[in-house]
């Protein structure tokens, strides 16, 4: 089964957003990481978190996985509220 993180996240525009990153047994993920993160720069509810060259599904059969978010701020206030698993 096909796993993906989605957030729920608001003040994020212009120089304020949110990338994340996984790591897997106490190392990044691969593919995965802040730098492959295609950073969201709008409000949502329920937005997938995405990689380059990654259509927002993780790996089958991963083990236990732990999400790390880096949340930018220039000018405004921006929140994560929230962190799902579908």
């Amino acid at each position: 089964m096909d796993r993906r993180f989605e957030v729920n996240a608001s003040g994020l525009g212009g120089d304020d957003f949110l990338q994340a990153e996984l790591w897997e047994g106490g190392r990044r993920v691969s593919g995965f990481t802040f730098k492959e993160s295609l950073p969201l720069v709008r409000d949502s509810l329920r937005t997938a978190l995405r990689w380059k060259g990654r259509a927002g599904n993780l790996l089958k059969g991963a083990g236990p996985l732990q999400v790390k978010v880096r949340l930018t701020r220039k000018n405004g206030n921006p929140k994560l509220h929230g962190i799902y698993v579908s």
